[in-house]
């Protein structure tokens, strides 16, 4: 993701023509990234009652992980939001794209300590599935190595 700011007008821009000049006008600056990957039988291995697929639809069904992670500068200012938002809508308008899978289901893991990424969450409409009581070998995140944590799921099908 790039945030896109107005740049300043040098004296070599006046000479050039006004289509150009527009383009030359704005800057970008990289601000975070948004992705989804396909979930394999390495990711983390979720009860029934938090996946939310029964075996029948798992096989019909392509899951996907959604992630996202942003810089500080870029925090509290509504781009994860809209940006997952955008990401989802663009999923649902390219349905053919994911084929031969008739249904998408996305989902996403917030640990509790992390209550700006759970209020994106309740933003974009995802809704939550549960909480999953994660402990294994420690993983550096948010700043400290952890061996537990809460993680809130969310997930819904993009189409069905």
């Amino acid at each position: 993701m790039h945030r896109v700011s107005p740049a300043t007008k040098s004296a070599v821009e006046d000479d050039l023509p006004s289509a150009e000049q527009e383009n030359s006008l704005s800057t970008t600056e990289f601000i975070g990234v948004v992705g989804l990957k396909s979930l394999n039988s390495r990711s983390i291995a979720l009860p029934d009652d938090l996946l939310n697929l029964s075996p029948s639809a798992a096989t019909m069904t392509l899951a996907v992980g959604l992630d996202y992670m942003f810089l500080p500068g870029a925090w509290g200012k509504g781009y994860a939001t809209e940006s997952v938002k955008a990401l989802l809508e663009t999923c649902k308008k390219a349905n053919s794209f994911w084929a031969p899978f008739p249904k998408l289901y996305v989902r996403t893991f917030v640990c509790e300590r992390n209550p700006a990424s759970l209020r994106v969450m309740e933003k974009t409409g995802i809704p939550m599935k549960g909480v999953f009581h994660w402990s294994g070998e420690p993983i550096f995140v948010g700043g400290e190595l952890r061996d537990h944590d809460n993680l809130h799921m969310f997930g819904m099908y993009m189409f069905e």
